[in-house]
């Protein structure tokens, strides 16, 4: 009995040993800096003073730790962690990090001080920037961007926001400040109808229940505000969606866009009733299943286009193509017709399948052969997509004279790296031989470009669209940022993809200027990322900041569901896949990324197309042509008259070489009659007649070549004389067409 009374006091000694260390590590409170923006913020933490009974000691490496002095661009990176181990009985702390802006080197702002005051007595933080704690939230620092955009911060704290002035109220909050672009005031639209801005923008709200907890209502409603007040001249005409396709996103996206002037929408691409999305969605998907329907459909396409003009006209069509996990939803083609002050534009939206599926033999109508110089044609599943896609504009019989837009998320990626890293993310599919490895190469965008006979204009701003780099929803952030922060994005392995793409079709009216615009926008308000928030809530004690420290405790449950499949799903999003390193990764639940794409601006300047350009070129050739003609023909002309006044001059020189020889020939006779004879005399002037003979002959072929050299001119003053006329009416028909071109603009 003795032994067992012994055995509970030592099991209890060294559970409460392990309570007491375990405590000791996770009573912290970690201070991080999110840095959105492209300047280098680097960071002097130290403390003010601190209250305690009556040895007061606080240690680097034992009661607190700093991790950075530096926050990079676009990083978010830990600063400083204190214990607020309680037995240690520090009653009050208080200090601060001052924050100086650098860029390339040369600092660009003042100085600002972070201040933080805790009170360990109530467990409670009081976070505040320039020590001014009852004003929190969203403030600005008075720094600027290269861009010219303000910076802003926001001050907030684990599972509460400092809106309220509240603090946090646990032994392991964390305190966030958030450096950010600040928003413009709210741009109008361009009066101009010749100029169109088009926005496309994969805002990734998935459906529920398949996908939650990913904050799609909460984006939805500040999304449009942001939209409209990204752009310092003029918002965008024509906002196309992608995967819009959780329900009550939507609602809520319709009525924000409504509020911010876009009044004009169509439905969701392919949204019949039972593609609501929903339980009821899987119900009826389960139902045709169950009917044998071999593709089932549970959600729509996702599309959708919202309008600042009316719309005159809207069509939409399915993709019969599909694979992979791409085939439950209904995606395809949306087409509206807009209107703009008279100007008619046409807007075909799109999102293609993920997957790039495999090749299979297309029977291709004798129009589109050409396209594909290969025998006999083979596409892959997107390749079959974009052939659909072409053959549905075609079907259109949109007028030449009217521009056509095609956005969309293609999935066709721009960049030509190879995507292998050095160590492989196990998460992440790759092929056993590095060299059969292979993705989106530039082949695939080569063949979407001549397949869609579209052109896709300079690409300016960020790099790449799904951006592993700067946006932590794109793949969580695991991306090495400190090794490859300076090298250019051409270079880095995994910095991201270039999905997507405004273009206009080249057999229409072309824009004489245009661009895409990469923006990388964050908003000023955060939603809570719920996939993290109840990982903490259920698991606080072993949300850890490494993996080795995760696969540990994978074999918690939740509700009768392991933490492996939602560890694998958090590490992808929030974790380094090798080390787990706390500076470039957090569980923080706040998130200043719309969406994990990034929207794209696609700007066209119709005051005057490309074509009407080459044809005014092309006049302007024509008519300085007949102008060099005109000149020539003139010349020749003044040369055939000078040559016809050389032969009349020849001619009655002839005539007078005439006229003397018969002149004396009659002489010779009189003297011969008279002298019975010759004399000497007609002997002397017969000899002047010969002479006079080869001078007469010499004269009518000098007449002879003149009359030759006159009708080669003429000849020469015909032909262009001709040429001027088909000149003349060659610039007839380019004003023609001209005018038909510039018909209804």
């Amino acid at each position: 009995m003795k032994d067992t009374y012994k055995s509970i006091l030592y099991k209890s000694i060294l559970f409460t040993l392990f309570f007491w260390q375990n405590c000791h590590s996770l009573s912290g409170t970690s201070f991080w800096i999110n840095n959105q923006t492209p300047l280098e913020l680097r960071l002097e933490p130290s403390f003010d003073w601190c209250n305690k009974a009556p040895d007061c000691r606080i240690m680097h490496g034992k009661h607190y730790a700093i991790h950075n002095k530096v926050a990079k661009p676009w990083c978010r990176t830990k600063v400083l962690k204190l214990d607020r181990y309680p037995p240690l009985r520090l009653k009050h702390i208080k200090f601060k990090i001052v924050v100086t802006p650098y860029l390339n080197g040369k600092r660009v702002g003042n100085s600002i001080i972070l201040f933080q005051q805790l009170n360990l007595e109530g467990l409670n933080i009081r976070a505040s920037v320039d020590d001014n704690i009852l004003k929190l939230g969203f403030r600005e620092t008075g720094w600027k961007q290269p861009d010219g955009r303000k910076i802003g911060i926001h001050t907030s704290w684990f599972d509460k926001l400092t809106d309220d002035n509240q603090g946090a109220q646990s032994v392991f909050d964390s305190v966030e400040y958030a450096f950010l672009p600040m928003y413009y005031p709210k741009a109008s639209w361009d009066p101009n109808p010749k100029i169109l801005r088009v926005l496309q923008y994969n805002v990734w709200m998935r459906s529920w229940p398949i996908f939650i907890l990913e904050g799609q209502e909460e984006r939805a409603k500040t999304i449009p505000g942001m939209i409209t007040r990204t752009f310092k001249d003029y918002a965008p005409d024509i906002v196309c969606f992608n995967e819009v396709f959780e329900k009550k996103a939507k609602a809520a996206i319709i009525q924000a866009m409504k509020y911010e002037g876009y009044g004009y929408n169509t439905e969701v691409l392919n949204s019949g009733p039972e593609m609501r999305g929903g339980v009821s969605a899987l119900w009826q998907a389960f139902r045709r299943y169950a009917a044998g329907v071999k593709s089932v459909k549970m959600t729509s396409g996702g599309v959708m286009i919202f309008s600042r003009w009316p719309i005159e006209k809207t069509a939409e069509m399915m993709f019969e193509n599909h694979s992979g996990e791409d085939s439950a939803a209904q995606k395809g083609v949306l087409y509206v017709k807009i209107n703009k002050k008279g100007k008619k534009y046409n807007i075909f939206a799109t999102h293609t399948n993920a997957g790039s599926g495999k090749k299979t033999e297309v029977a291709v109508e004798e129009k589109y052969k050409h396209l594909f110089p290969q025998k006999p044609i083979k596409l892959n599943t997107r390749g079959r997509q974009e052939l659909e896609m072409r053959r549905f504009i075609d079907a259109q019989n949109i007028p030449t004279t009217e521009p056509i837009i095609i956005a969309g998320d293609f999935n066709v990626n721009r960049r030509t790296l190879p995507r292998i890293p050095k160590k492989p993310w196990p998460l992440v599919p790759r092929a056993k031989d590095p060299k059969k490895q292979k993705w989106s190469i530039y082949d695939s965008y080569k063949r979407m470009i001549q397949t869609l006979d579209v052109k896709q204009p300079k690409s300016i701003g960020n790099e790449v669209t799904h951006d592993n780099f700067r946006n932590m929803l794109a793949t969580g952030g695991w991306f090495d940022l400190e090794k490859h922060l300076n090298t250019p994005y051409e270079k880095r392995p995994e910095a991201g993809h270039y999905f997507d793409y405004v273009f206009y079709k080249k057999s229409h009216r072309n824009p004489i200027k245009s661009y895409n615009k990469v923006l990388v926008p964050k908003l000023n308000v955060p939603w809570v990322d719920g996939e993290v928030l109840s990982l903490f809530k259920k698991f606080p004690a072993f949300v850890a900041e490494n993996r080795s420290q995760l696969k540990k405790h994978s074999g918690l449950t939740a509700k009768g569901k392991t933490l492996e499949t939602r560890k694998r799903q958090y590490l992808f999003r929030t974790g380094h896949p090798d080390t787990g390193d706390a500076t470039f990764h957090c569980y923080f639940p706040y998130r200043w990324e719309p969406s994990d794409h990034q929207p794209v601006l696609g700007y066209f300047d119709f005051t005057k197309s490309k074509q009407e350009v080459e044809i005014e070129k092309k006049i302007e050739t024509k008519e300085k042509e007949i102008q060099k003609k005109k000149i020539s023909k003139e010349e020749i002309e003044k040369l055939k008259k000078k040559t016809e006044e050389q032969k009349k001059q020849t001619e009655e020189k002839l005539k007078q070489l005439q006229q003397t020889k018969k002149t004396r020939e009659s002489a010779i006779k009189r003297i011969e009659i008279s002298a019975k004879g010759p004399t000497k005399a007609t002997i002397k002037a017969k000899k002047e007649i010969v002479n006079l003979e080869k001078k007469i002959k010499n004269e009518k072929q000098q007449i002879k070549l003149l009359v030759k050299k006159i009708k080669t001119e003429q000849e020469k003053i015909n032909k262009i004389t001709k040429e001027i006329a088909d000149l003349k009416s060659k610039t007839i028909t380019l004003k023609t067409k001209l005018n038909q071109t510039k018909k209804g603009w």
